[in-house]
């Protein structure tokens, strides 16, 4: 195992020996992975944990810092914001649940540690009426997608507001997904946690819930935008929230339901064998094959791409689409569904907004 994979352990909790000291240039590499994986918060507190001989030298480990640093306040003023949204919506009488985000950040040991991106808020209603309320209070209209907008709200947090958690890319699965939802909806904005430091309550979703919602989100972006470690991580304390028998099988049955059994499988070789997750929150059998493809596609990305496919300066929507189909063509003897359903999907998108005229 290679020094950054130990390292990420260690950041788990997981004991790893480190054999030989990592020299400076290695360390320079599992720093800029870190960042490029959105994992370099995390990646901090593995250093903390290490002998002083074995940690980078003085000028990285300052740096280093003072990224954690910022990370740690980037986390705080979004738990501040996550709990200022969800009152402000339950003031105006609608019942919300804050995805991933701030809502997982709260299953990590240090709540402050993973690096935090917009606020994404899942508001009960329906697209049009949420829309409506949403548009009025901002005044004008709202960038808008199919399950969700753009809400600035804020200067210094963005938000997403989410009609529904989740469309996955197929026909099929997105029919599935949304039964899915249905089933558990009203469990997910009942249930509420106390965010850190007393800054407010939010709603989160379930374990239940997240089992399935985490993985199609991680499988979309599979597709579109990339996925980089931090998602992984992000699942792998979901996934140590922990389960009965019961509600495992209920888990595996619906991820059979939406065509992302496969996937599943492939992730829980990245989780057990990548990460050292626990045989006892495995959901199913891990694949070998397909958990050693998903995880140098990972390691060749990173988070949304920035390393692959993420959206060039200057691209058309239509350039990025045709360069994204490119380069998913390595996958489409593994996920055929998601190769397939990317492109279709984004022509529906683009057909349904402008006949909604949305902008």
């Amino acid at each position: 195992m290679n020094p950054f994979f130990k390292l990420l352990r260690v950041s788990l909790g997981h004991k790893v020996s480190f054999k030989n000291q990592i020299s400076p240039d290695e360390w320079k590499r599992i720093y800029d992975t870190a960042k490029l994986h959105a994992v370099a918060g995390l990646l901090y507190v593995g250093i903390q944990r290490l002998p002083k001989e074995l940690q980078p030298p003085t000028e990285l480990m300052m740096e280093w810092f003072v990224l954690a640093k910022k990370i740690e306040q980037k986390n705080k003023l979004l738990n501040l914001r996550a709990a200022e949204l969800t009152e402000k919506f339950r003031q105006d009488g609608f019942r919300s649940c804050i995805l991933k985000g701030q809502g997982v950040a709260r299953l990590y040991p240090n709540p402050y540690c993973r690096q935090s991106g917009d606020i994404d808020i899942w508001v009960e209603g329906g697209r049009k009426k949420v829309y409506r309320y949403l548009k009025e209070q901002i005044g004008q209209p709202l960038e808008m997608e199919f399950h969700h907008a753009q809400y600035p709200i804020f200067e210094d947090a963005e938000v997403e507001v989410h009609f529904i958690p989740a469309n996955p890319q197929w026909p099929y699965s997105f029919w599935q997904v949304n039964r899915f939802t249905k089933s558990l909806e009203e469990e997910q904005f009942s249930h509420r946690v106390e965010l850190p430091e007393g800054v407010g309550e939010i709603g989160v979703p379930t374990a239940a819930f997240d089992r399935i919602y985490s993985l199609a989100h991680i499988y979309k972006h599979f597709f579109s935008e990339g996925i980089g470690l931090r998602q992984i991580v992000d699942y792998y304390y979901i996934l140590r929230q922990g389960f009965t028998e019961e509600e495992r099988q209920e888990t595996v049955k619906w991820l059979k339901r939406i065509r992302m059994y496969k996937f599943a499988r492939a992730m829980m070789f990245v989780q057990h064998r990548v990460l050292g997750l626990e045989e006892q929150y495995l959901l199913c059998e891990p694949d070998a094959k397909e958990g050693n493809f998903l995880m140098q596609t990972i390691m060749q990305g990173g988070n949304f791409s920035r390393g692959r496919n993420g959206k060039k300066a200057g691209e058309t929507k239509w350039g990025h689409l045709f360069r994204t189909m490119n380069d998913n063509k390595h996958l489409l003897f593994h996920y055929p569904r998601g190769v397939i359903g990317y492109p279709i999907y984004c022509l529906w998108h683009f057909v349904w907004r402008v006949s909604h005229g949305y902008k």
